[in-house]
């Protein structure tokens, strides 16, 4: 598979501004936009290695989750078990008991509705919340319940406009909701169709195969 060193790159500046946001630089108080970068890249790769497979004749929904399994998994239990510890040795009982739902929370790949009903990711309240972060893996996953379908539908219908329109469309309703949602900028930040994640594979290119690891 062909390496794209101009994804990396991306990945590697979402990178920096996030880590320079959570440390407070006054230059990069918008840094959290390197998570979008992150959810626009995802989009792109899983729409091409999906579109890949389906032109094969060999996509598979058990190797698709498989292959998402192994890759996000691992670091998430990781993630979830260290905290653990650390909640214990350092949470009072009252904020521990919703550190325990959060926890069963992201390993159903739910937090982000958790942490929607429960404050907004900016509020004080977020610092006594270890795994509020995994808020992004819950977006993802259920971005890969509904796009694989999605994707090995239009591509089901013989014309080479159909699929590409219909990608677009998808991304200008996730456009136009996220304009008439203004007002609740909770959902915005937290939901996955607001968090585009239709659009993000809008700007995928059907000429082009994208071979990147994703």
């Amino acid at each position: 598979m062909a390496y794209r060193p101009d994804i990396d790159g991306l990945r590697a500046v979402a990178v920096v501004a996030v880590l320079l946001f959570h440390l407070t630089f006054p230059k990069f108080a918008g840094g959290f936009v390197g998570v979008g970068v992150f959810f626009v890249i995802s989009g792109y790769l899983i729409t091409g290695i999906i579109k890949s497979d389906v032109d094969r004749k060999r996509f598979s929904f058990l190797r698709f989750y498989a292959r998402r399994g192994r890759r996000l998994l691992p670091a998430m239990f990781a993630v979830v078990a260290l905290s653990s510890v650390a909640a214990f040795l350092m949470l009072s009982p009252e904020h521990l008991k919703s550190f325990a739902t959060s926890a069963i929370a992201a390993v159903f790949a739910v937090s982000n509705i958790l942490f929607w009903h429960e404050a907004d990711y900016f509020d004080l309240s977020a610092r006594l919340k270890p795994l509020l972060h995994t808020w992004t893996l819950g977006v993802e996953w259920q971005f890969y319940i509904f796009w694989p379908a999605f994707i090995l539908a239009i591509c089901s219908i013989r014309s080479r406009w159909f699929a590409p329109l219909m990608i677009v469309t998808c991304g200008a309703a996730s456009l136009a909701a996220n304009l008439l949602m203004q007002v609740e900028p909770a959902t915005l930040f937290y939901q996955m169709p607001f968090v585009s994640s239709s659009s993000r594979s809008v700007r995928y290119c059907y000429g082009r195969r994208c071979q990147n690891s994703a």
